[in-house]
């Protein structure tokens, strides 16, 4: 790989870690409320999360 081609992968990485991480402020900055979907799934998405991590787990 040359280091031009290196390069560019490392500032696209960037861009878009940095795009990911404003994209909420972008869509829920200070005049918005969040809505209660996006809420519940805050609430719900970590335990579903760690019950398919431990399926994945015991099935393998």
């Amino acid at each position: 790989m040359s280091g031009s081609y290196l390069f560019w992968a490392i500032v696209i990485a960037a861009v878009c870690t940095l795009a990911v991480r404003w994209l909420p402020f972008a869509l829920f900055g200070k005049q918005r409320k969040v809505p209660a979907f996006v809420t519940g799934l805050g609430k719900l998405l970590p335990a579903a999360v760690m019950a398919a991590l431990l399926v994945y787990c015991v099935r393998h």
